[in-house]
């Protein structure tokens, strides 16, 4: 609507100077309390952090609320959280590693592991002892040590875990029967920061196979032992002397008759002395002579004089020794006494002789 010419309009009323001081000082006032409310909620977030850091907090007169955003300790914080949880996850990836590495070695040792409460229940074990010890199917880690491993064969004062829970020290417990099995058991202790013990492991290792072959052995030595005596009572037994050398010439096996004609004391078979202690000249070359020789067996008779213009004549029969490939391993040496029958031969010859002599004389008159 258009105004009139004679019509006037109001003119504004002039502001309240003091009305407009007192709004801004009530804006100042709330933003003041608001600020104060957000610094204080600042401080206190990042004193928080602090002690989760395990940082001394923030005191006002060290940082005041102008310079804490402008410091801005909650982003240094944050950054070193980011530090921590980055070193974090390095140890722990490094824990996983040690852990499968210290698994793979609980796995791949040679004797059969059990780790047991103080209560002897298990806790852990390895492939090995799953294989040979753990019977049981499904969950087992509840179960006590005997009722799955030994079964009540080993009564309770030989249980390797008993005497290691009585006594706090590592137990050796040998030829522990377990079924068809022998197993050597080591107990060891592990105890806490406070000495308490925590945990025992206990190793299984298999003997089966070792306590078979030393029955073997036994066996065996027994009947070495025994052949050996046989041998020895041949050879006590034996008239003729008898005398083993080895390839290097050492003295092996000598019964008492070598041992009387050559004045030689009992020889011991560990010292193993050379051939040259016999001191006969002739045999010592004969037994020279066996390592070169090519044929089997070696004849010869050596004479053994009394010192009274008499003695003995001993037929030596080397037999050579040699191995797979021709190489000389040593000799066996029989001496028989063939002195009557020497004679006897030198009396047949002496007898011929004369004979013919005798019967040649009247041939070569007529």
């Amino acid at each position: 609507m258009a105004l009139l010419p004679d019509e006037h309009v109001a003119a504004p009323a002039p502001p309240d100077p003091a009305a407009e001081l007192a709004a801004l000082r009530a804006e100042n006032a709330s933003l003041r309390a608001t600020s104060d409310v957000a610094f204080h909620y600042i401080r206190a977030k990042v004193d928080e952090l602090l002690e989760v850091i395990g940082t001394r907090t923030l005191r006002p007169e060290e940082l005041d609320n102008h310079s804490l955003v402008t410091f801005d300790p909650i982003g240094i914080v944050t950054a070193s959280f980011r530090h921590i949880l980055d070193t974090l996850r390095t140890t722990n990836r490094q824990l996983a590693e040690a852990h499968n590495e210290i698994q793979a070695i609980f796995d791949t040792v040679g004797a059969a592991l059990l780790v047991l409460d103080p209560r002897r229940r298990l806790l852990a074990w390895n492939q090995k002892a799953a294989k040979l010890l753990i019977s049981a199917t499904g969950e087992i880690h509840p179960h006590d040590c005997q009722a799955v491993v030994c079964h009540g064969e080993v009564p309770e004062e030989q249980c390797t875990f008993n005497r290691v829970l009585a006594s706090g020290q590592e137990v050796f417990n040998p030829g522990v029967r377990l079924g068809e099995r022998v197993y050597d058991v080591i107990g060891r202790p592990m105890f806490d920061e406070a000495g308490q013990l925590t945990q025992v492991v206990l190793a299984y290792q298999d003997i089966s196979a070792h306590r078979q072959t030393e029955l073997a052995l036994r066996r065996s030595l027994a009947e070495t032992r025994e052949a050996q005596a046989k041998i020895k009572g041949i050879l006590r037994a034996a008239a003729d002397g008898l005398l083993l050398t080895d390839g290097r010439g050492r003295i092996v096996l000598i019964n008492h008759s070598a041992e009387q004609l050559f004045g030689l004391d009992s020889v011991k078979a560990g010292e193993l002395p050379s051939f040259l202690i016999i001191r006969h000249a002739g045999l010592i070359d004969l037994l020279r002579r066996a390592p070169q020789h090519q044929g089997e067996i070696l004849v010869a008779d050596i004479d053994f004089p009394d010192g009274a213009g008499g003695g003995r004549i001993y037929q030596a029969r080397v037999t050579v020794i040699r191995g797979a490939r021709g190489g000389f391993r040593g000799c066996i040496t029989a001496l028989h006494d063939v002195t009557e029958q020497r004679q006897v031969e030198r009396m047949k010859s002496d007898f011929i002789s004369t004979a013919a002599h005798e019967l040649r004389t009247p041939l070569a008159t007529i």
